[in-house]
């Protein structure tokens, strides 16, 4: 995945919905005590991106005990948010309450929810959801 993002060019102007900089909030909550598939992919997709040349900066919402993973690569306007996420319910929780104030307060104009879950949708903030492992869907 480095390889391809390496390819992409982010120095070409990114303006949000007032007309600055676009700021992008990026989801690493999901990652587990002990990684597997989908926990490597958002771990070194939002590193590729946090060491991407680019204009804009990158807002890293994750848990605490998780921000030594991305503290290294972080650019001038780079921000690592650490939150509290104790267990499942308190995930949830978090998505759908503390998160959408947490956006607003930094003025995102894009959220990625690398693995499934995002908030509810509230003012100008555009979501982006990554899902993983989408075969076992049916119709």
């Amino acid at each position: 995945m480095p390889e391809i993002l390496d390819k992409i060019s982010f120095k070409t102007p990114a303006v949000g919905s007032t007309g600055r900089s676009l700021k992008l909030g990026i989801d690493a909550v999901p990652l587990p005590n002990h990684f597997s598939g989908a926990a490597h992919y958002i771990l070194f997709t939002i590193r590729a991106l946090l060491k991407s040349p680019r204009n804009f900066p990158l807002y890293v919402i994750c848990k605490n005990r998780h921000k030594n993973l991305f503290a290294a690569y972080l650019q001038n306007g780079d921000r690592l948010i650490g939150v509290s996420v104790k267990n499942r319910i308190d995930q949830l929780w978090f998505y759908e309450r503390r998160l959408p104030q947490l956006l607003q307060k930094l003025g995102a104009d894009m959220f990625h929810g690398m693995h499934y879950l995002t908030p509810p949708k509230t003012g100008k903030c555009q979501i982006l959801t990554t899902f993983h492992d989408t075969g076992w869907y049916e119709n």
